[in-house]
């Protein structure tokens, strides 16, 4: 591995970027962590490196630092949408749920397609309580990825909170039919058969 104490050449700095993002995607957080601080001490203006500095410091719980980093990275980028996706991600975890739904917007106004987007601000507008809004947004999300696991167990969920639970028992099983080993799914889905099975008894 090359030295990540003291990059010397653009070339060297464009090296110690690509071992330390193959680093974060293998999990290896510590080593990623190393290489991402020997290109911003010799680079602190790389934005990706920012970002993704900040996007590993939001996995190990730091989300201060987090903000700090991504809020670098948009200065230097305002129109990526990965980063302004992952800046909604950590000012959701501290609770900045408005500054979170903004920055989510401002990623889908980037790119209207990116179904993760959506499905996170379906999210940041399930805490908010404005329920039919997360629906649409996570119709929105299945309607560019349909087998998105994930969107559509929130789908569900947000159909209990809802009380359309025929709804919401269908799209359930859509999401057991993607990931069948689904413990939060299948869960889910008993509830609602209980909840079911008790208006209908109501109703007798």
């Amino acid at each position: 591995m090359p030295n990540a104490q003291q990059p010397r050449s653009v070339g060297h700095i464009k090296l110690l970027f690509e071992l330390a993002l193959n680093m974060h995607q293998r999990g290896k957080l510590s080593e990623a962590e190393h290489l991402y601080r020997a290109v911003l001490e010799a680079y602190p203006d790389h934005p990706d490196c920012r970002h993704f500095f900040g996007l590993l410091q939001f996995q190990q719980g730091r989300n201060n630092e987090a903000v700090e980093h991504i809020s670098a990275a948009l200065k230097l980028q305002p129109s990526n949408a990965m980063a302004l996706s992952n800046f909604g991600l950590v000012l959701a975890k501290l609770g900045r749920l408005e500054q979170a739904l903004a920055s989510y917007d401002r990623a889908l106004a980037v790119k209207p397609d990116y179904a993760d987007a959506l499905n996170n601000r379906g999210n940041v507008l399930v805490q908010l309580n404005r329920h039919e809004e997360a629906l649409a947004s996570y119709d929105r999300a299945l309607a560019i990825k349909p087998d998105n696991a994930e969107a559509l167990y929130n789908r569900g969920f947000v159909l209990q909170e809802l009380t359309r639970h025929e709804e919401a028992l269908t799209t359930y099983d859509r999401a057991l039919a993607v990931r069948s080993d689904s413990a939060e799914a299948l869960n889910s889905r008993g509830n609602v058969l209980r909840n079911l099975k008790l208006s209908i008894s109501a109703e007798i």
